[in-house]
């Protein structure tokens, strides 16, 4: 997953929206509430995975120095 702070500009110049960058396919209009909430709830997913590691290596690094 891209820096999410370039997500805007990349789809800028692409041309596409953030729910096809994310989904993978255009998404029709009825179905674009409940695809979003999905996209969203698995960017905080790997967010959460990517603390997860950072927290774990931090531990890791402080055990080591002591």
């Amino acid at each position: 997953m891209p820096n999410l702070s370039i997500i805007p500009d990349l789809c800028d110049v692409l041309k596409i929206t953030f729910n096809y960058l994310l989904s993978g396919e255009v998404v029709s209009m009825k179905n674009c509430s409940k695809e979003l909430e999905n996209n969203l709830i698995q960017i905080v997913k790997e967010k959460e995975k990517t603390d997860k590691r950072c927290c774990h290596w931090r531990f890791l690094l402080a055990c080591w120095y002591l």
